[in-house]
């Protein structure tokens, strides 16, 4: 294996190579000590590390220091080496914890092709261009179906197989340091190993549908819809084929049952497990790249599957055409303050001011689908513009500190145009360097102004 200074290319061999029992790293020089922790950590626990230390010198001081803390953190304990060689050549260090390689989609194809025992592709769409927008330009990539071999698959959508998380894994596939909340990430692209195991097998082929929110409406729509798209791809490879997800209680709420026997489910092949019950292990798992990912993409395919779904959801029931809807929000976390003087403005401009949950979601799809003009508070009640093609315009508020950036993407997908109002967080984050939690929710206040404005230009 040959370095050439740039710590991805590294990761990326031990990933497709490891784990090992002895790793002897004989390259010395200065980037000695960026190496070391590389190497450590793609050792099995109890494996060892051998490093042909640089001359006297700064190198040399950078490597005690990584030495030192890999110590500190229990990564590893120094050893004692081949008693020929001085000590001041060589270091060896036992690996003290187990790891796993964190693989992400980009890396998928080539994991495929060098360990072939992993798995096979079985179907492929391919990634688009789309043109600077007013959130800019960006490429969906190439989705994939692929049949995985041997997969622990776990609560709080983790999939693990052998010595490596999988990228069904995250929700996020195009983030270069992937994150699952069910995994302790030691490093870039390092895991502590959680030691799964398995409370069942389940032998044959099975679609995976899990989710890091279990039958929540936003998450539903945006990340489990988003991987239904292949599921006759998959019933063609495997006419037997099942699904599984993980559910908080073993049962799913009827709403989420309609709009996944929308998207192609058949309920009758769905295995909900609790996630108390722990991990299985799927002896084919079908695993599909998302075809939306927030923040990041939504891929074309999405204008086709989204209206498809809303048409059989919709189909048996009925809302008045040509209406305008203002979609508001119940909730402690993200509160408007002055959201009585903001739905009295849209009532006032001819808006049927609606509480989703009040509706039945075929009721929900139905009312979207009939309007012309959608406004709400962001969030996921804002999501059902996904499955309505025909709308004219669509007004989210939100606050300073919410992203709000699944709004943006849902409507490009079918080239709907989008007032984003924000009003003033009651919280700002706490640091510079980004958006805490508690601003994240914080709750808000929009200004009057800025709602006349816009609905002066929708007449």
């Amino acid at each position: 294996m040959v370095f050439d200074g740039r710590l991805g290319p590294l990761r990326t061999e031990l990933m497709l190579a490891g784990p090992f029992d002895r790793i002897e790293d004989h390259a010395g020089g200065a980037a000695t000590a960026k190496r070391l922790p590389e190497l450590l950590l793609a050792l099995r626990r109890g494996g060892v590390l051998s490093v042909v230390l640089p001359g006297a010198g700064s190198a040399r001081a950078r490597v005690d220091v990584a030495v030192a803390e890999c110590v500190e953190l229990g990564w590893a304990e120094v050893v004692a080496a081949d008693p020929s060689v001085p000590a001041s050549m060589r270091v060896e260090l036992r690996a003290l914890t187990g790891t796993l390689a964190l693989v992400r989609e980009q890396q998928m194809d080539r994991l495929l092709a060098s360990v072939p025992e992993t798995g096979r592709e079985i179907h492929r769409v391919a990634g688009e261009s789309d043109p600077a927008t007013t959130i800019g330009s960006f490429r969906s990539p190439d989705l994939v179906l692929r049949e995985l071999a041997d997969v622990i698959c776990a609560p709080r959508m983790l999939c693990v197989q052998g010595a490596r998380v999988l990228s069904p894994s995250f929700r996020r596939p195009l983030q270069q340091r992937p994150v699952n909340k069910a995994l302790d990430v030691v490093a870039p692209g390092r895991a502590r190993d959680p030691g799964l195991r398995a409370q069942e097998h389940l032998p044959g082929a099975w679609y995976y549908l899990d989710n890091a929110v279990p039958s929540h409406f936003g998450h539903v729509v945006t990340e489990q819809l988003a991987t239904t798209w292949a599921i006759e791809a998959a019933a063609a490879a495997h006419p037997d084929l099942r699904f599984l997800l993980y559910t908080r209680t073993g049962e799913f709420p009827r709403w989420h049952q309609r709009m996944l026997a929308a998207a192609g489910v058949d309920l009758d092949r769905v295995t909900a497990r609790v996630v108390t019950e722990g991990p299985v292990a799927v002896e084919h798992l079908l695993a599909a790249t998302p075809g939306y990912a927030v923040g990041q993409y939504a891929h074309p395919l999405l204008r086709e599957l989204y209206p498809a779904v809303g048409d059989r959801l919709a189909q048996n029931a009925s809302s008045p055409t040509g209406r305008r809807i203002f979609w508001t929000r119940d909730s402690p976390k993200r509160a408007c303050r002055n959201r009585a003087e903001v739905e009295a403005r849209f009532a006032a401009a001819g808006f049927d001011v609606l509480a989703p949950e009040s509706l039945d979601i075929a009721e929900q799809i139905a009312a979207v689908r009939s309007a012309d003009v959608v406004a709400g508070f962001s969030g996921s009640n804002m999501f059902h513009v996904a499955f309505a093609p025909q709308l004219r315009q669509v007004i989210a508020l939100a606050s300073t500190t919410y992203p709000a950036d699944n709004e943006p993407f849902l409507t490009r997908l079918h080239g709907v145009p989008l007032s984003l109002l924000r009003g003033r967080a009651l919280t700002e984050p706490s640091s510079a360097s980004g958006i805490d939690l508690e601003a994240f929710h914080s709750d808000y206040e929009i200004d009057l102004a800025d709602v006349d404005s816009v609905l002066a230009d929708l007449d």
